[in-house]
């Protein structure tokens, strides 16, 4: 647990479910507040929620965007105590994230920490990508990330506050893999844009002797066991296959990306970090059939 975070606030793009949610989860566990964005997993995004709001226990979120907003309404009655919202906003265009931001100012004063999670993959052979596949993908897991985290930077500019943004990359933003094409070519990209911000605005912590910080990273997670995962992974031949190629042998848990998360937006534990990727992959991306001599 890390004292620094208590009482910030995050917003998580698709927290609904997934890394999205565990990472939701251990922020909220750390005493943060939380704007828990979701695309169309309402009812996951609302369970989540009222967890962590005693007004808002039992409220159930099944009949589309309006009712997102009637839950926040029922979590803040009380008027004490309200830790999570639910957002409904396309991470992919401008309004968004702005929408998400005016969610944060609006409900908890403003934002401290914003994380770039949502994510979308589509499989298929290279030369059978449709145009529409391949802008879908970079939409959402590049251009998002950019909207994300240029406006994060531009509100901390302008309001003389602090700001960290964590990026959810993926080993594939330094290992290629086939049939995937647009989801590594968006990783690649994302993980240099990140490396560009956190050079480009470490410059504000020395200007401002350290009173004001501006850091950008992201984490780079391998196989982990999320959801769609876990769909996967019910082929036994595949599992197999994964963890083979996975020096530590096995795959990891939604709760040690979230460690990793939590790690990054605390300043006590990584205030000397930006600009960089943290792999989470169980040594995937540095094994190969020479690990233990052979070849």
């Amino acid at each position: 647990m890390y004292s620094d975070l208590k009482g910030k606030t995050a917003v998580i793009t698709g927290a609904a479910t997934g890394l999205g949610q565990g990472i939701a989860k251990r922020f909220l566990d750390e005493g943060m507040n939380v704007v828990i964005n979701y695309h169309s997993h309402i009812g996951e995004a609302c369970n989540l929620a009222a967890k962590y709001n005693d007004a808002a226990i039992g409220f159930g979120c099944d009949d589309g965007q309006d009712t997102s907003d009637a839950f926040n309404e029922t979590a803040e009655k009380e008027g004490e105590g309200i830790r999570a919202i639910v957002v409904q906003a396309d991470i992919c265009t401008e309004e968004g994230n702005k929408k998400l931001l005016d969610a944060a100012i609006d409900h908890f004063g403003g934002v401290d920490v914003w994380v770039c999670n949502a994510g979308i993959e589509i499989q298929s052979p290279t030369h059978k990508v449709t145009l529409d596949d391949w802008n879908k993908q970079i939409s959402v897991n590049l251009t998002g990330v950019f909207i994300g985290a240029r406006d994060m930077i531009n509100y901390a500019i302008e309001n003389d506050r602090s700001m960290n943004v964590i990026v959810m990359s993926s080993c594939h933003d330094h290992i290629p893999w086939g049939t995937y094409a647009a989801y590594t070519c968006s990783k690649f990209a994302a993980t240099a844009l990140v490396q560009t911000l956190g050079s480009e605005y470490g410059y504000v912590s020395a200007d401002s002797n350290g009173e004001q910080v501006i850091r950008v990273n992201a984490i780079s997670p391998g196989a982990i066991n999320t959801p769609i995962n876990e769909q996967r992974f019910a082929n036994k031949d595949l599992y197999e296959n994964t963890v083979s190629m996975i020096p530590i042998g096995r795959v990891g848990g939604v709760a040690e990306v979230a460690s990793i998360a939590a790690f990054l937006a605390s300043n006590e534990a990584s205030g000397y970090i930006t600009g960089t990727s943290i792999n989470i992959d169980g040594g995937l991306g540095y094994g190969s059939c020479f690990a233990n001599g052979e070849g």
